[in-house]
């Protein structure tokens, strides 16, 4: 029973960084995407 308490109680936590993680992560990459783009426009 403790168990499937301590479950309940990490898993949002456990989803929502992997959420967060990936939100980062896709934020950087459209970041680098763009400055990639900005510097092919300098050349």
């Amino acid at each position: 029973m403790e168990k499937a308490i301590m479950v309940i109680i990490v898993l949002p936590f456990v989803i929502l960084s992997v959420f967060f993680l990936g939100v980062f992560y896709k934020i950087s990459a459209v970041k680098r995407l763009k400055q990639l783009l900005r510097n092919r426009d300098t050349f």
